[in-house]
């Protein structure tokens, strides 16, 4: 969990609560946006965040909008919508719905299920994450989507220095530290 980052967008209502603080305090990496085109601009700028959370409540929406907008940007980005309590609940595109009141820590366990690495498709060596299904190397919440043909055939070993990257490629036979 440590290293993750969050993209959390979130209004400044104050009869709504504020979840950046805590999910700080959680040890996440938290980019704050106050709409969906801050949002979007973030991730246009090469923010390439674990999830996104859309506190739909605290801006006043139903977080439809910002959800399909941030789809259509990143299809395989996980999203998590927090929906007012009276708000009907309607097929938006995010993968978990939360509906207040709840606490921080329900949040946090929302979210780490939606992190990479709970399935076998990732590796996390250090700060360095390669998303091997989104084709992604990731180092401290920034990312980049060039990823080299060798990554598949690519194993990590424990070294006595951390981890060493080893590639079965006939190309690239030498080892390198990560």
């Amino acid at each position: 969990m440590r290293d993750s980052t969050l993209l959390v967008i979130e209004g400044k209502h104050a009869d709504h609560p504020a979840f950046v603080p805590s999910l700080r305090k959680k040890g996440f990496v938290v980019e704050q946006v106050t709409n969906g085109s801050e949002a979007l601009a973030r991730l246009a700028a090469g923010l390439n965040p674990d999830v996104v959370v859309v506190n739909a409540a605290s801006l006043r929406t139903s977080g439809k909008r910002i959800c399909k907008s941030l789809r259509d940007k990143a299809s395989k980005l996980p999203i998590l919508l927090i929906l007012d309590p009276d708000q009907e609940i309607e097929k938006v595109d995010a993968d978990v719905l939360l509906s207040l009141p709840f606490t921080a820590q329900k949040l946090v366990n929302r979210i780490r299920h939606l992190l990479p690495g709970n399935d076998g498709d990732n590796i996390h060596a250090g700060p360095v994450r390669l998303d091997m299904e989104k084709r992604i190397v990731r180092c401290q919440g920034t990312g980049s989507a060039t990823f080299c043909r060798e990554m598949t055939a690519t194993t990590f070993t424990p070294g006595r220095s951390g981890w060493i990257w080893k590639s079965a490629s006939s190309a690239a036979r030498a080892s390198r530290h990560v």
